[in-house]
């Protein structure tokens, strides 16, 4: 996803611009979080994502073009997908 397309776009995330100075972190009880299975976006892919049997629902996960997605966030994901 971009903020821009042509000459005006460098490439940051839609996101970026987000003020996050003030945001925690914080984990809710057990019993209110929905489980659902993490799927990440990787070169390094278990699966195709056309032949990839995906879980529904679930959240995706998708890193920087150039580095990826953070190793110990990778560990928690179900299914690299590419």
């Amino acid at each position: 996803m971009r903020n821009g397309t042509g000459a005006s776009d460098r490439g940051n995330a839609i996101l970026s611009d987000l003020p996050l100075d003030r945001v925690r972190a914080f984990e809710l009880p057990f019993v209110l979080q929905r489980r659902v299975p993490l799927l990440a976006t990787s070169s390094h892919a278990d699966a195709l994502l056309h032949e990839a049997d995906l879980p529904q629902p679930c959240a995706w996960v998708m890193g920087h073009e150039g580095q990826g997605v953070a190793e110990p966030l990778m560990k928690r994901c179900a299914l690299r997908v590419g």
